[in-house]
């Protein structure tokens, strides 16, 4: 995590107790939470508590990030145009 070329992190937590020890290790190197709408291209700052939520995205570039989602190709998932 102290690799400042990654860019984010998406983390799965299924665990009841020490969700937020996780935002806060991750919050130490710069990341924070992210909403990702890939259909519109779109970036939101996760603004609720993120230990109510079991898979988050965590960025630390938010600038950078949403340059890189506006400037990507899209592709089709399951007939889905993302």
């Amino acid at each position: 995590m102290k690799n400042k070329n990654l860019k984010a992190i998406i983390i799965e937590n299924n665990d009841k107790y020490n969700k937020n020890s996780i935002s806060e290790l991750l919050a130490m190197y710069d990341f924070f939470p992210i909403e990702y709408f890939p259909q519109k291209k779109e970036i939101k700052i996760y603004k609720k508590n993120p230990g109510n939520k079991l898979n988050l995205i965590f960025i630390r570039n938010l600038e950078k990030i949403k340059s890189d989602c506006l400037l990507s190709q899209n592709f089709k998932v399951n007939s889905i145009d993302i």
